[in-house]
């Protein structure tokens, strides 16, 4: 079941380093131009306790969403990271 079958208004993908945080709904438009939020987690269990208190306030708008610049960064970053693992 995907999130737009849920209803859910965020969607997130993990790669064990890696957390990105998306807004599901934003109507006609591609998923790479969607508000997101990247977070590199050290701790999972520490962020688990806190992503919460995040999406409250990316709701809340206390706190932004990621830049495009810098979600471009980060998806680079992501990307680089990744192919690591085929070296």
């Amino acid at each position: 079941m995907n999130a737009n079958k849920l209803g859910a208004p965020y969607f997130a993908t993990f790669n064990g380093e890696y957390f990105v945080l998306f807004r599901t709904f934003e109507q006609f438009t591609p998923l790479i131009d969607r508000q997101a939020k990247a977070y590199y987690i050290k701790d999972l269990k520490k962020f688990s306790s806190e992503i919460l208190n995040e999406i409250d306030g990316l709701e809340a708008e206390s706190l932004q969403w990621d830049t495009k610049e810098s979600e471009v960064m980060h998806f680079k970053k992501i990307l680089k990271d990744g192919l690591k693992v085929w070296d």
